[in-house]
């Protein structure tokens, strides 16, 4: 809004330069001297040399072109940004699990082995494979799930991963891995293919985490309490229906890693 108020003030700036330009050159044209051809107009005494008006006025266009070009590249965001400024504040909740039943039908298991224990769900892998569990519930647009996560003590290489893609293959869709390569990066890969990577933020064992990935038009974006760690940007989308299921996963959780206060937030 401030960028569209400035723009604004300069655009009218500019129409009522340009109406009133041609009073002004009238008025300069009007206070010119008129000789006769037949007779000598006396010698003047010099004086300071006045610019043309159209010169001004066309100094003060291209000096409030410039000053608006730059209000424009100082404000912009880049495409994904401006797609969450946009979006996200008409996100709802439509889905929430805490995990306070004994028998929890909203889940269902893809690999490892998983259970509700003192109020999360916890997951461990088997020996053959990871660990994936995915929620029954389909979201084929815009979507943002948070969660709460952490790791056992004595589990250094476990990350904190989550999905938003398919129901059959963890791997097609976005995979968003807080800690994940053995607790070496945390990144975002698109379709098995590593498209953001951050080797600053780790996962702590131990420590409980607030995560939140998002799918907002071409936004894909992970945030760990409250700081995004790692982004791109995706000019073609991954969303639909065939891509349109929410799951939590693990790679190295073995012992255990747990979830809590699972939300799924749309704009549908």
């Amino acid at each position: 809004m401030e960028l569209l108020a400035v723009m604004i003030f300069f655009i009218a700036i500019i129409l009522i330069v340009i109406k009133i330009y041609p009073s002004l050159k009238k008025r300069e044209e009007e206070q010119q001297p008129t000789t006769s051809p037949t007779s000598q107009a006396p010698t003047a005494p010099a004086t300071a040399k006045k610019f043309p008006v159209g010169t001004v006025i066309g100094v003060i266009t291209v000096i409030v072109v410039i000053v608006v070009i730059a209000s424009v590249v100082s404000n912009y965001d880049g495409p994904a940004e401006k797609v969450i400024s946009k979006n996200s504040r008409n996100f709802v909740l439509v889905f929430e699990d805490k995990f306070n039943q004994e028998e929890n039908r909203n889940w269902i298991v893809k690999s490892g082995n998983w259970a509700m224990e003192n109020g999360e769900l916890s997951g461990e892998k088997n020996q053959c494979a990871g660990m994936w569990v995915i929620l029954e519930k389909k979201f084929p647009g815009d979507v943002i799930l948070e969660f709460d996560a952490y790791t056992d003590e004595n589990n250094p290489s476990a990350g904190i991963e989550c999905t938003i893609g398919t129901d059959y293959n963890p791997d097609i869709g976005y995979t968003f891995a807080f800690g994940g390569n053995s607790n070496t990066k945390t990144s975002i890969l698109r379709n098995n293919y590593f498209m953001d990577e951050n080797k600053n933020e780790l996962v702590r064992p131990g420590k409980i985490y607030h995560i939140k990935a998002q799918r907002i038009g071409g936004d894909i974006s992970l945030f760990v309490d409250g700081k995004r760690v790692a982004h791109f940007y995706d000019p073609n989308p991954l969303n639909g229906r065939s891509y349109s299921t929410v799951g939590l996963k693990s790679v190295w959780g073995r012992p255990k890693v747990h979830f809590d206060n699972v939300r799924v937030y749309t704009n549908q």
